[in-house]
């Protein structure tokens, strides 16, 4: 190239390099603004976050002040308890089926809960009563019954349903039909407890001994209770009453007793032929208190046990014509149980319990209505927790690394 070709290349090379120290500067420039820009917006960011923040603990602490967080907290818990109430009356209609069997779970389930609701009663406590009353001899048709009038005798009779189920089955059990429903033992028992100085509660403690001894000699139910009046009216306990009429009743229907012997030359019947013949204990004791002239002391020394003497004397002494007609009272006693209910269930401790009761009815329904899906929660944690189980199980190595 020429000098002036070169100098010519030289000056245009020397308007590139300020063009490009042009363009830096202004890259410099816009770079500083970005930062300023960058720092700005990182700075509106921190602030927004603080707003944020300062928002969402406002909005907390309102709620909270507002009693809103333990709201939904306590219901939360509510639903859990409703699962749980639900849980328990589902395993009682359970084990209720597995006796009842499938066919009339159905019609049990709804009337053990119309029961619940009439009675104040839980259902789950219903549920095990008519298990146990089928168990022990009930009618399936008939559990729900049966548990109803044990609920009820249970108010009336100052004792709880378990007991009372237990007295109404040992009658029904012992003397079949010929004791009526439940209902009417019920009933009778009742009135031995407004004529006698004992109680229901007392009675399905102690009168399941007498009931076997009586039972087997044919001495009716009402014969049995009028004996309970009787000798509770004379100052015997109910747990010494049934000691001394048992003891009675052994020896009246021994057939190597004094007592036996007399009967039999008296009246040409045994005590058992007696009973089977309608007469009452009064007519029997009657019989035997004529044969030595009304003389107490003879009488007395009739029987071959203290205590079966006590128990005759006791009625002796009480009265024959009153036994019969303590007798007549049991025996007509229908609606007792109804009058007895009626003015227990009239208080204030009964309407909490009804209300309590009908709260825990309300819990139940919400719990049957969640649980079928917490079932597939509970069996689905199951799976993964066993197959955790399992893994460890089969790879310890890898589990203690």
């Amino acid at each position: 190239y020429s000098t002036e070709e070169l100098v010519e290349m030289g000056f245009k090379t020397q308007d590139a390099l300020e063009a490009e120290a042009k363009a830096a500067e202004q890259a410099t420039d816009a770079a500083e603004e970005l930062g300023d820009a960058a720092e700005e917006s990182g700075d509106q960011q921190e602030e927004m976050g603080e707003k944020g923040a300062n928002a969402l603990q406002t909005v907390s602490d309102a709620l909270a002040a507002a009693g809103i967080i333990k709201m939904v907290h306590e219901i939360g818990q509510a639903f859990m308890d409703a699962a749980l109430d639900a849980e328990k009356f589902e395993t009682s209609i359970a084990q209720l089926q597995t006796i009842a069997g499938a066919g009339q779970i159905g019609t049990l389930s709804k009337d053990i809960n119309a029961l619940s609701r009439e009675t104040g009663i839980a259902s789950t406590d219903l549920a095990n009563v008519a298990y146990n009353a089928i168990s022990a001899g009930s009618a399936v048709e008939d559990a729900v019954g049966t548990a109803g009038a044990a609920s009820k005798l249970a108010t009336a009779g100052f004792t709880d349903t378990s007991s009372a189920l237990s007295v109404l089955s040992t009658a029904m059990n012992a003397y079949g039909d010929a004791a009526g429903t439940a209902t009417d033992i019920s009933d009778s028992l009742i009135m031995v407890q407004n004529l006698g100085v004992t109680t229901v509660a007392d009675l399905s403690q102690q009168i399941g001994r007498a009931i076997a001894v009586a039972s087997g000699y044919s001495v009716s139910l009402g014969n049995l209770e009028a004996a309970y009046i009787s000798t509770t009216k004379a100052g015997i306990n109910t747990a010494q009453s049934t000691t001394y009429i048992s003891g009675m009743l052994n020896e009246l229907g021994s057939a190597s007793s004094e007592v036996s012997t007399i009967l039999i030359e008296n009246t040409g019947q045994s005590f058992g032929q007696l009973m089977q013949s309608g007469s009452s204990l009064a007519d029997v004791l009657g019989v035997l208190y004529d044969s030595v002239n009304g003389d107490t002391e003879a009488f007395m020394n009739l029987w071959g046990s203290s205590t079966a003497g006590m128990a005759a004397a006791a009625i002796i002494n009480q009265g024959l014509d009153e036994f019969n007609t303590n007798l007549q009272a049991v025996e007509n006693s229908a609606g007792a149980t109804e009058e007895a209910y009626s003015i227990m269930a009239d208080t204030t401790e009964y309407a909490h319990q009804r209300m309590t009761n009908s709260m825990n009815q309300v819990s139940i329904a919400f719990g049957s209505t969640l649980n079928p899906a917490l079932e597939k929660i509970y069996n689905g944690i199951s799976s993964v927790m066993n197959a955790v189980a399992g893994f460890i199980e089969e790879h310890p190595k890898v589990t203690k690394a």
